[in-house]
Parts: C-alpha cells; structure tokens; sequence
C-alpha cells in the first residue's frame, strides 16, 4: 500500500459554492497530493471521518468538483477529526493491496468567523496551523516510479502429516519458525504495478519425528536444518476499466523436503524398498497467468 505523501486542506475554507450553507457545517476545500503532484485517481476514493470528541465514526458529506483530484468536505462540527482516505487504485489486487493509495491525517476545526475558518493540521512532523502557505517536495528526476516497501518478523506453526507407507510407519512433524518477509512494490503508471517479495521460515525445534534428507534418512532434524524460503515476482495491469492481467513467477525452497509417497497405480502392498526413500525436490517453480474481470 502506498501512502499519499500530502494530503491537503485548500486553507480549510468553505466552498464558495456554497456561501449559503450554515456556517458551522460549510464544506472544506480538499486536495489530494502524491509526491506534491495532484492526484487524480481512477478509482473513487472512499472517505470516512472519526470524531474524537464523540469517540466514534460519523458520516462526512464529500463531493467531487470540477478540479482533478479536489473535493468538498461538508457536515463536521468544529472539533477534532481523523479523515481516513482509501483508494483502491487497482482492481486486479485486493484491496489494501501494495500499490493502492491510503491516508489518514488529523485535524481540529478550532475557530470561525462568517464563512472563513482556522484549523489545525496533525502531520507525523509537526503540526500546520490554517490558513498556511504549505510548500510540497517531489520525488525530483524520478517522476515515474513510486515504490513502497513492507517487511515483517514474526513467528509460524505447522504440523505436517505424512501419507502412510505401505510397511512403514511416517509420523506427523510439529515445526516452530521464524518467519521474515520483505517485499517491495513499484507503482510503473496508474494501472500497471510489479511486485517483488521474498518470504523465510527458520525452524526453531529440533524436528525428532520428521525424516532427515541426507542418507540415511534417519529421524531427527536439528534446529535452523529445515528453512524454507518462496521468492515472488509479479507484473500486473489494468487492460480495461473493469478487465485486468497478471503474469507471476514464484519459486520454492525447502532444506528438507517431506518425503514421496508411493506412486499412484502401483499395486496395492507394494512399497519403496526398506532402505530406499524419495523425496520431493529442493526447489520447485510455478508461474501463472490470470485474467481478472471486476463486475463492481
């Protein structure tokens, strides 16, 4: 998900379209920003206020206008606000997906006077009391590309259960992992995004059940022997308004596959030979192609 890099009050000051509205709930100017650039999205933004003094979530009247990326913010009482804007910019992903747009800034309608207001603007920086002049920073030479990163440290369980062998008895394994993820998105246009990311899991117990890969295969897999490691790569578009495209290529690590069962169609009875034992590949690679079409 990337988040607008501004999103910005037009001086807190009511529309003049609507001069006529009572004074205490004349819409507010908005503007969304990306790297101090307009943002006019595709996709219609979603808005939603939280009021602080009510402690809860209360409607917020918005309305687009003529201006690319500009809307009217009407209904709010003088008071102290969370705005949270989402944008789901990309259809072909789920939403809140890396590449689509959120923000959630905070604001205090502190005083009025006719028509005109003074407010006060909560950024991660400081605070910007309106009316202000806001200078706005751009990416600069890069103009094009807009990337936003994600990692993750945390903790996974699985139990794995095996299928039987005919003379041989394969007992289910309990693994406790750390699991790291990093990933990146790269925004490439408005419709088309790649998306790279790579996840591990470090085995944590010493797996005394699970059967070792190396000969001669005896139980008992120590602590960090059974990483596991799939690395993603992906590439997908908007073709149409409501048709989009997706390429993806992912590959699989294991340090210590699970063991094959016997083929399907051999006889029934017949197993592998006593000091014999197959296992799946280390590595294994899938790619796949998806079209997507969005009926809402």
């Amino acid at each position: 998900m990337i988040g607008l890099a501004a999103l910005f009050f037009a001086a807190l000051l009511p529309a003049a379209a609507d001069a006529q509205a009572p004074v205490d709930r004349a819409p507010i100017l908005l503007e969304l920003r990306f790297d101090g650039r307009p943002l006019d999205p595709q996709a219609p933004p979603d808005f939603s206020c939280f009021d602080y003094a009510r402690n809860r979530w209360t409607s917020c009247r918005v309305e687009r206008t003529p201006t690319p990326g500009a809307y009217t913010l009407g209904g709010l009482l003088p008071g102290k606000y969370r705005l949270h804007v989402s944008i789901d910019e990309n259809p072909a992903n789920p939403r809140r997906h890396p590449g689509d747009y959120e923000a959630q800034p905070v604001f205090e309608i502190t005083a009025r006077d006719g028509l005109a207001r003074a407010a006060l603007i909560h950024t991660p920086h400081g605070d910007v009391r309106t009316p202000a002049f806001v200078p706005l920073a751009s990416t600069a030479t890069v103009k094009t590309l807009h990337a936003s990163e994600v990692a993750e440290l945390g903790y996974d369980f699985s139990y794995e259960s095996y299928v039987e062998q005919p003379g041989k008895t394969i007992d289910p394994v309990s693994i406790h992992s750390a699991r790291l993820f990093v990933g990146e998105t790269v925004k490439l246009t408005s419709a088309t995004g790649l998306t790279a990311s790579v996840e591990a899991f470090f085995n944590l117990n010493k797996e005394t059940k699970a059967l070792n890969f190396d000969p001669p295969h005896d139980p008992g897999v120590g602590a960090f022997k059974d990483t596991r490691m799939i690395g993603k790569l992906g590439v997908s578009t908007t073709l149409f308004k409501s048709l989009s495209a997706a390429i993806g290529f992912r590959l699989r690590y294991d340090q210590n596959p699970a063991p094959l069962p016997v083929p399907s169609g051999a006889p029934a009875g017949v197993g592998f030979a006593a000091d014999f034992q197959p296992f799946a590949e280390k590595i294994d690679t899938s790619s796949e192609v998806t079209l997507i079409y969005t009926f809402f």
